[in-house]
Parts: C-alpha cells; sequence; structure tokens
C-alpha cells in the first residue's frame, strides 16, 4: 500500500509541474494567446493577450470570450465574426479575414491577424478553443508607407514626363525659330 501512495505522491507531483511549465510556455508566446471552455468562457490569457484586450487575465476568467475579445472590420467598423464562436459550433480551425482591429477594453484599435483552434483529445470531442492573434500595428505603417511611396513616385514620373514634354516642344520651338 506504501507504494501506491509514493506512485500516486510522484504522478501529483510530475502532472502539477507539467501544467505549470505549459502555463509557463503559454504565457512565454510573443503573440497574445487565450483559451476558452467549450461554453466560450475564458480560462487562460497569457501577458500579451492582457496588454492587447486591456483586461487583466484574473478579471476575465469565466468570461464570455465575445467580452473579452471584441474584433471589427478595419475600414467599415463592423463587427467582425467571432472565431471562437465558430470553432466552438463547427470543430474546425478559424481566421479572421484580413484588416480586422481588435477595440480593447480602453477603446484602444490594434490591427491584428488572428487564428482560432479547436481544443480536443485525439479524435474527442471539442473540450474548448484557443485564439491566437498578433499585433499588426507596424505591418500596417509599413503597407501605408508603401503605398504613399508608390503614389509620390507616380507624381514624380507624371512631372517629369510633363517636364520632359515641355522640353520637347521648347526645343521644337527654337528649331522653328531657327529655321525661320
Amino acid at each position: 500500500m506504501c507504494g501506491v501512495v509514493v506512485v500516486l505522491r510522484y504522478s501529483c507531483r510530475h502532472a502539477e509541474a507539467a501544467k505549470r511549465l505549459q502555463a509557463i510556455t503559454l504565457s512565454s508566446i510573443g503573440d497574445a494567446v487565450i483559451a476558452a471552455d467549450d461554453t466560450g468562457a475564458v480560462t487562460f490569457m497569457n501577458p500579451e493577450a492582457e496588454r492587447m484586450t486591456g483586461w487583466c487575465a484574473a478579471e476575465a476568467m469565466a468570461r464570455p470570450l465575445t467580452e473579452v475579445v471584441h474584433v471589427v472590420h478595419e475600414d467599415t467598423g463592423l463587427s467582425a465574426d467571432d472565431p471562437g464562436t465558430m470553432v466552438l459550433r463547427t470543430g474546425q480551425q478559424q481566421a479572421l479575414s484580413n484588416h480586422t482591429v481588435l477595440i480593447s477594453r480602453d477603446g484602444r484599435r490594434t490591427p491584428i491577424e488572428s487564428k482560432a483552434s479547436p481544443i480536443r483529445y485525439a479524435g474527442g470531442p471539442v473540450e474548448g478553443v484557443v485564439l491566437l492573434f498578433r499585433d499588426c500595428t507596424r505591418i500596417r505603417q509599413i503597407e501605408e508607407a508603401m503605398r504613399e511611396r508608390t503614389l509620390l513616385q507616380a507624381e514624380r514620373d507624371e512631372l517629369e514626363a510633363e517636364v520632359h514634354q515641355a522640353q520637347k516642344m521648347e526645343s521644337v520651338g527654337l528649331l522653328a525659330g531657327g529655321v525661320a
């Protein structure tokens, strides 16, 4: 009987250590990670998710994922489909469309890329959902700078063409004056 107790203690310690390692690993990821159970209630948030959503993990626990993660279309401001709910309904991985914005608890708007995946044991039913999203602010800034650069280059090309045409006309005028 004593050997069984030792094995159980070892198994419990090993399980606790594995659970701590899993939490540390998820907390160390540079992207935002939020997990929810099969009802859509938040069960985990890493520090990046806290920063981006404006919710601390303790306050977000057991709240609906849709309350903690508010996503809209960048151009229209209309609510985007909730990937967490779609995963729970379909059991399939989902991605948000491009040009979506996360609105934090304090109203900050952050352009994001996002994926949601089902949490399930091998072959079993969906036990929950994990949502992963990344801040795309810098990417959007670079895209905007490239659009501006392209527009400026087009304007420059147009002005150079006009100058070249004016120089041609001036040359033609000089030639015509010299012939007369």
